[in-house]
């Protein structure tokens, strides 16, 4: 009998946990698919052009990129001679803060002022990616332009 007791009591316990966990905070399904796209050599690459709006558990966030893939802020690609390009992976690309909370914006707004000159950020991080991902990222983006800096999140 106490075994019984034991096996129902157990067994509600994890069925109004599973109820609380899914009907009344449910956790947002990742669609990352929207963010994504497979490549060539590296295996998937953050889309180019695009502005959609992401949950990863927290909050929902604005997800936007250049035409090269690199995250941006709500004020779009900013250029200058002098250039930054960071490569990493989740907390380089922090989808789970907006862009100008993140690392490459924090970046990319106080940079200009320490320097005294323009300086562009390219926040070349991608969930998933490993330090042979990134050598790959490097060798891409070098061929599309020069940079004053290279920081490389490990």
């Amino acid at each position: 009998m106490n075994f019984l007791l034991l096996t129902l009591s157990a067994t509600l316990a994890l069925g109004l946990g599973e109820f609380a966990v899914r009907i009344l905070r449910p956790q947002q399904l990742r669609h990352l698919g929207a963010i994504y796209r497979p490549a060539d050599t590296i295996g998937f690459e953050r889309r180019p052009d695009l502005h959609t709006r992401a949950n990863l558990g927290d909050r929902w966030v604005d997800v936007i990129t250049d035409h090269q893939g690199f995250r941006v802020g709500r004020a779009g690609r900013v250029e200058a001679d002098t250039r930054v390009l960071l490569l990493g992976d989740s907390f380089v690309e922090a989808l789970a803060v907006t862009y100008e909370e993140s690392f490459a914006g924090l970046l990319q707004a106080r940079l200009p002022a320490r320097l005294g000159r323009p300086v562009a950020v390219r926040n070349g991080g991608v969930s998933g990616y490993s330090p042979s991902h990134y050598l790959l990222a490097a060798e891409r983006a070098l061929r599309r332009e020069p940079f004053a800096l290279v920081v490389v999140a490990i």
